[in-house]
């Protein structure tokens, strides 16, 4: 049992009146609301806990290398532009520009060192 209170269906005005198999069918379609309603809360804190894992992770990579800096930005964007240009459906476009932003990642486990060196 929830602890919990997400809202209220009112079901009134039936001819008759309402028999208890209604009211057994009205309470199962309110607790299936309401899971609908927890799975849509929790999905939407997962992802704020990828985001919010993704930029750290990006910014982990740019601190140790500041050539990187603002570079995973600058890919999303163009991803999200040509993602837009072929219109493509908004959770596809959300996935690449989340793959963009992550395209450097492998470089993290590379030396300092190699990653200071001076570019050509």
């Amino acid at each position: 049992m929830r602890d919990d209170f997400d809202g209220v269906v009112v079901c009134a005005n039936r001819a008759g009146g309402f028999e208890e198999l209604d009211d057994e069918t009205l309470v199962a379609l309110g607790d299936q609301a309401g899971s609908l309603l927890d799975n849509a809360r929790l999905r939407g804190e997962l992802r704020g806990a990828y985001v919010s894992t993704v930029s750290l992770l990006t910014e982990a990579l740019e601190a140790k290398d500041p050539f990187l800096r603002g570079h995973s930005e600058e890919v999303s964007d163009y991803v999200a532009a040509v993602a837009d240009e072929l219109n493509m459906p908004d959770n596809e476009r959300e996935n690449l520009v989340f793959a963009s932003v992550l395209h450097d990642i492998g470089k993290i486990g590379i030396s300092e060192r190699i990653c200071s060196s001076p570019r050509p």
